[in-house]
């Protein structure tokens, strides 16, 4: 009898221990069989189950380190939806984040707009890829930095007037290409054009001053895959040079601003200045008195004076469409700082010229004057245009001719023989500059 007793035991604690391990993760280990006897629970065995042949796994009992369980198994985690495809031309942002206002009230929604019938060629992504148009709050919005190629719609985004990584030269310059530019997309190779313009300024492929290209890789991984682009990027960039046009006597740019030496004695100081450039009024542009000095304009005529000696160079900077430095254009960007910075045009996009002033004592006090000089001759400079690398002359070049103190004297065109003249009033150094290629270069 105690031996049928003791194997029903011995079979009770076999079992419990099965039931243990296939209910939970958890291992249950007894160094001896577990004594039911006292536990009030009859177990009836009508014979000793063989499990040397069933695929259960006995772990030995000792001092073997076990894998710790953390917590209790519950529900299966379910994974969160996968998100929607983004369109090509725009990429699904990680997460959504409220607008940063960057010096600005506005805050306006991006969106995005594929046209699945245009491709382009990225120069710096090197990939091919449908064209996209953006508007912010209903206005179309360009492109300032294509190395980010992040942008989605139904962002927030803010806006700024200030964009640190652009000189004030390439924010006037974008202001004017967007004034001349597309206005909405209904016409994209016209956007197209209007954006690598943007683009070449942005990202160095553009000279300033002139106005030429430096740099072909942006307009042919756009405008070579649409050639119906071209017409509109000669265009605008036409319309841009006739716009930015500035007194002979100032340049469009601060850093070839021509100086001027402002003649007197005794603390008066007087200088008239005609502008001889035809292509642009001088009452058109606002001169504003600063540090001493004033003007008085009468039609092409400009009349300085300076109420005391300038012992250094002042900067005189007068605006055509403003009476004063204005902000051409608004900047977007996100608050993460992931989606493409984009701009989009002030009503005010004025034309900035420059020219620096100094004073120059035409005698000194108590001594007699002196006879004014002779009339300074007048000088022919010839240009002679030929074909790179060959004799053939090439007429319809336009060059600018632009006196390195005293500004831009005028501009001349190649003849059928490749020549062209200029009578110039100066003596001195002069910078040519071709404005115009001839037709077909």
């Amino acid at each position: 009898m105690r031996k049928q007793n003791f194997w029903r035991r011995l079979t009770a604690s076999f079992l419990l221990s099965i039931m243990v391990l296939t209910s939970a993760p958890a291992a249950v280990f007894a160094e001896e069989p577990l004594d039911l006897s006292d536990s009030g629970i009859i177990t009836e065995v009508d014979e000793v189950t063989d499990l040397t042949d069933e695929d259960v796994e006995f772990l030995p009992s000792g001092d073997d380190d076990l894998p710790e369980i953390s917590e209790t198994p519950g529900q299966p985690e379910i994974p969160d939806p996968e998100p929607e495809v983004s369109e090509p031309g725009e990429s699904e942002p990680e997460q959504e984040f409220p607008a940063k206002i960057m010096g600005s009230e506005a805050r306006e929604i991006q969106q995005i707009t594929t046209h699945w019938e245009y491709t382009y060629y990225h120069a710096f992504q090197q990939v091919e890829a449908n064209w996209a148009t953006a508007t912010i709050g209903g206005e179309l919005a360009y492109c300032i930095d294509m190395t980010n190629f992040h942008t989605n719609s139904g962002v927030n985004m803010g806006s700024s007037t200030t964009y640190p990584s652009l000189s004030s030269d390439q924010k006037y310059v974008l202001g004017h290409i967007m004034q001349y530019g597309a206005k909405d997309d209904s016409n994209i190779p016209y956007h197209m054009a209007t954006q690598v313009l943007i683009w070449e300024v942005v990202h160095g492929r553009m000279d300033l001053d002139t106005l030429e290209q430096t740099g072909s890789d942006i307009y042919d991984g756009v405008i070579g895959y649409n050639p119906s682009a071209a017409s509109y990027y000669t265009q605008i960039l036409e319309d841009v040079k006739a716009h930015e046009q500035v007194p002979s006597f100032m340049s469009n740019r601060e850093n070839t601003a021509p100086t001027h030496k402002i003649p007197g004695k005794d603390g008066t100081y007087k200088l008239d200045l005609t502008n001889e450039n035809s292509s642009c009024f001088l009452g058109d542009f606002h001169f504003n008195a600063t540090g001493g000095v004033s003007f008085n304009q009468v039609d092409n005529e400009l009349t300085v004076t300076a109420s005391g000696e300038l012992t250094s160079p002042v900067m005189i900077t007068a605006y055509k469409g403003a009476n004063g430095q204005t902000d051409s254009l608004l900047f977007w960007s996100s608050e993460d700082g992931t989606q493409q910075v984009r701009a989009t045009p002030l009503d005010t996009n004025p034309v900035p010229a420059y020219m620096q002033l100094t004073t120059e004592d035409t005698e000194e006090p108590g001594e007699p004057e002196e006879p004014e000089p002779p009339e300074e001759e007048e000088y022919q400079i010839e240009i002679h245009k030929l074909e790179e690398g060959t004799e053939k002359p090439l007429a319809g070049a336009v060059f600018e001719v632009r006196h390195t103190e005293k500004g831009v004297v005028g501009n001349v065109t190649s003849d059928s023989e490749g020549y062209a003249s200029i009578t110039v009033p100066w003596s001195g150094s002069y910078i040519i500059t071709e404005i115009t290629p001839p037709e077909g270069h």
